[in-house]
């Protein structure tokens, strides 16, 4: 075993613990819809990597909190995940 990944949401601080301290790993953690898979992740390689956060974007997607009508907040305040459209991994509609 060599990398853990997990992805959906972040993880709680107990089961991110006990994966590093039962298997002395740091799980890898990704973030992403159905509608636009894989736009935040972590990396313990790159050093981005903390319990209960899920990370930072991906290099080449746009991705922050933002407000209800798509403004940018400031670090620390609570707002929904965005991501600038148009982007690769981004459905453009349903059928």
């Amino acid at each position: 075993l060599r990398t853990i990944g997990s992805a959906g949401e972040s993880l709680g601080r107990e089961t991110y613990n006990w994966v590093r301290d039962a298997l002395g790993m740091t799980v890898n953690e990704f973030y992403g819809q159905t509608e636009c898979n894989f736009v935040i992740s972590s990396s313990a390689a790159a050093g981005v990597s903390k319990a209960g956060a899920i990370g930072r974007p991906v290099p080449g997607h746009l991705a922050a909190v933002v407000d209800d009508k798509g403004n940018e907040l400031p670090v620390g305040q609570t707002g929904q995940i965005g991501v600038r459209a148009p982007d690769p991994v981004m459905f453009l509609g349903y059928w």
